[in-house]
């Protein structure tokens, strides 16, 4: 199956704090963990000048099997995050986990293959699944996920078919 028919059913997973700079820049389209770069200065021992110097991410370009969409993605990576995709398990297994640290740093590209594997394990919507109990903050809840659903992608239709999904009622609790 093509991951571009996936796509289009995509959801976002994780809500998106603060405004995304530059959304088609090389950190939001690949893996960088969270590494960017840096800006310094070298000095000249013997003379003590500076000279303006910059650090950039160890990133490669890589071919990552996903074992969930049975395809496998291009993706620039850096060595910190291919190491970790190693140690846990695999691309599905690096980007399902979500400690808060990890979320922050999977960018938009990351956010989107997160949504696609869970999309395709079968994961209940977590948007859904954590709405609070009072009308008025439900309310709220929803309009901000629909507002960094446009952030994140600003196709109308794909917005429409979130809204939609977003807008289902959560399933009766068997007693």
């Amino acid at each position: 199956m093509a991951l571009r028919g996936l796509k289009k059913l995509a959801y976002p997973l994780l809500p998106v704090r603060g405004n995304i700079l530059n959304p088609l820049g090389k950190f939001q389209q690949n893996l960088y963990g969270g590494s960017k770069v840096e800006v310094g200065h070298n000095k000249i021992p013997k003379f003590g000048h500076k000279t303006k110097r910059t650090w950039t991410p160890n990133a490669h370009f890589k071919w990552l099997y996903s074992e969930t969409l049975q395809e496998k993605i291009h993706l620039l990576v850096t060595s910190k995050v291919l190491r970790t995709i190693e140690k846990e398990g695999g691309l599905d297994q690096y980007l399902i986990k979500s400690t808060p640290g990890r979320l922050k740093t999977l960018g938009m590209r990351g956010t989107e293959l997160r949504a696609l594997v869970l999309h395709k394990k079968g994961v209940q919507n977590p948007v859904i699944e954590q709405l609070p109990r009072d009308d008025e903050a439900q309310r709220r809840y929803l309009a901000k996920v629909r507002e960094v659903v446009l952030k994140l992608n600003r196709s109308k239709k794909f917005y429409h078919k979130i809204k939609s999904l977003v807008g289902q009622e959560k399933p009766e609790a068997v007693a």
